[in-house]
């Protein structure tokens, strides 16, 4: 999903009703958007795994392609052919020595940009296998999320099919506008109908509905990438918020205002945050 175009995720987030179990679309499509606003926040999120970390994952991947079939080497990301935060996290005495360094340098990376969740790691593992696969061509990308791909559509097309039929209009015995106060009564009905069949059609086979998110003012994902990773205040990311509205015309946000959306998409993310900065106190340095 780390490629995906953020209008598409934002559509994700708001578009749907419900989804096969265990899917976590809203989930995924949000993790997304936050990994690209991280990249524009600190390029240097991703720049770090260029250096040290790349060249140890490189051979390790480009050793595992080669025991794939050369037909089927573009597939490597749908065959789980690359080495996963799983694979690094847990290796063992007889494992490469590369593998464990790998570890090290990844749980140290997590720590300084505060990015210490399990997907957070799994995503700088497929960030890896992306800029390996790239070869001397890889540059700088959004941390890459794979996330849990959506599944088929649980429904056969007759079961969505939606039709609507009436008697029509007989102009000999009643005028367009009575004639169509009917059609759009019946029409209203029918739509009415359809919803509750398939929202009962949804539950009879356990589809859980998406997890709502509101999208308020501003990009609230990436005041969650100023906070985390840019170590930036509230204040700081009200202030240049309100600067930001007030060349359009619109009305500024309060530090408060940021918190609490900050907080919200921290939940829905699953990242938690780090301790608030209290003015006065001086920034740890993330270089």
């Amino acid at each position: 999903m780390g490629s995906v175009p953020e209008d598409m995720l934002r559509r994700t987030l708001s578009g749907r009703a419900y989804e096969a179990p265990g899917e976590d679309v809203a989930v995924h499509a949000a993790r997304a958007l936050f990994l690209q606003a991280v990249h524009r926040v600190e390029p240097r999120v991703v720049g770090d795994l260029m250096g040290e970390p790349l060249e140890l994952y490189r051979p390790i991947f480009e050793a595992r392609l080669e025991s794939v079939p050369e037909d089927q080497r573009h597939w490597w990301k749908s065959g789980e052919w690359f080495p996963s935060w799983g694979t690094i996290l847990y290796a063992s005495e007889r494992d490469p020595k590369e593998l464990h360094q790998l570890r090290d340098l990844l749980l140290h990376w997590a720590h300084k940009w505060r990015l210490e969740e399990e997907w957070c790691l799994e995503a700088a593992a497929e960030t890896l296998a992306m800029l390996s696969a790239a070869g001397d061509a890889a540059e700088p990308q959004p941390l890459h999320y794979l996330g849990t791909p959506m599944t088929k559509s649980p429904f056969a097309e007759s079961d969505l099919r939606f039709e609507f039929s009436s008697r029509g209009w007989s102009p000999a015995l009643t005028s367009w506008e009575d004639a169509q106060e009917a059609m759009d009564e019946r029409y209203q009905d029918a739509k009415q109908a359809y919803r509750e069949r398939i929202e009962a059609l949804c539950r009879e086979r356990g589809l859980p509905p998406v997890p709502g998110t509101r999208m308020r003012t501003g990009d609230h994902f990436e005041w969650v990438a100023r906070f985390q990773v840019g170590r930036e205040l509230w204040t700081e990311i009200a202030e240049a918020e309100t600067e930001r509205l007030k060349v359009q015309g619109k009305r500024g946000v309060s530090a408060d205002a940021v918190a609490k959306a900050v907080r919200e998409k921290a939940h829905l993310l699953g990242l938690t945050l780090a301790e608030v900065e209290r003015p006065g106190r001086p920034k740890r340095s993330s270089k």
